[in-house]
């Protein structure tokens, strides 16, 4: 059983928010998608985690899919978390409550937990995270920065390629296809995005080995990850402080592991770990 509903952020842009429902859940998933993508690409692991009795809701980023805002940009990072907070506040606060983000909705995830206030964990079981960006593939020249953060400040529309392949997301071929066919997908990122989400990634990788989680954490990364730093996100995995901590590392895989060719076990990794959890 799904649902689905538009509902406004605090500055009144449109979220569109969608839901998988379980029968008779035991606990409750909110994903969190990546950059230049959109929630309904998660539908097949929501499903899969509905038929475990698990819950699911997602939604599409402003300037992502269905919500509102400017394609795809973003002015102050604190709107994304904003948005989550709004998004989170839907939720069913009877269920055991976990946040999976992946990619920048991993980095979104860890900035906003890590830059925490109590009221964050209330009903918060736990936090999956898969291949958060906490920083880009290729290193960024210190004057390269200082060009993205000038000109995210002043023209944070501004356009520029992602350069993603779909090959660099996942090796399956089939997801290829759909990734490539989906016209939800964007193509190019926005200055904006650029300067906020850099800041945002010192902030994490900073913060990560000063500020520890007071809740379980899932953290699964991948060894040929070409769209985030492979080597600096396993280490903030190892990095990452709380007292409950599982890292599964997916050998030959690229960034996106839900999407990925034996994308079944990840996702019978994160339901059982989830459960076991509740």
């Amino acid at each position: 059983m799904t649902g689905e509903q538009f509902i406004p952020s605090n500055d009144g842009t449109q979220l569109y928010v969608k839901q998988f429902h379980a029968v008779q859940p035991k606990a409750q998933v909110l994903i969190l998608h990546g950059y230049l993508e959109h929630c309904l690409r998660y539908t097949e692991f929501a499903e899969y985690l509905n038929g475990h009795g698990i819950s699911v809701t997602t939604y599409d980023f402003r300037g992502h899919g269905k919500s509102g805002g400017d394609r795809p940009v973003i002015r102050k990072w604190e709107e994304y978390e904003q948005d989550l907070e709004v998004v989170r506040a839907t939720l069913n606060p009877q269920l055991p409550t976990f946040v999976l983000g992946h990619s920048n909705g991993g980095l979104c995830t860890l900035h906003y937990f890590l830059t925490h206030t109590d009221h964050k964990f209330k009903n918060l079981h736990g936090i999956v995270l898969s291949n958060p960006y906490v920083a880009a593939s290729d290193a960024v020249p210190w004057i390269i920065l200082g060009v993205v953060h000038a000109l995210g400040r002043w023209f944070p529309k501004l356009k520029v390629p992602s350069n993603l392949k779909a090959e660099d997301l996942t090796s399956d071929p089939l997801k290829q296809k759909e990734h490539q066919e989906d016209q939800c997908c964007q193509p190019d990122a926005s200055i904006g995005w650029a300067s906020q989400g850099l800041q945002a990634q010192a902030r994490v990788r900073k913060l990560v080995e000063s500020t520890p989680l007071p809740v379980p954490v899932l953290y699964v990364y991948s060894t040929h990850d070409k769209v985030a730093n492979a080597k600096v996100v396993q280490a903030v995995g190892e990095k990452l402080q709380c007292k409950d901590k599982t890292l599964i590392q997916r050998d030959g895989e690229q960034h996106e592991v839900l999407n990925e060719r034996k994308r079944l076990e990840t996702f019978e990794i994160i339901s059982r770990w989830v459960l076991q959890h509740v």
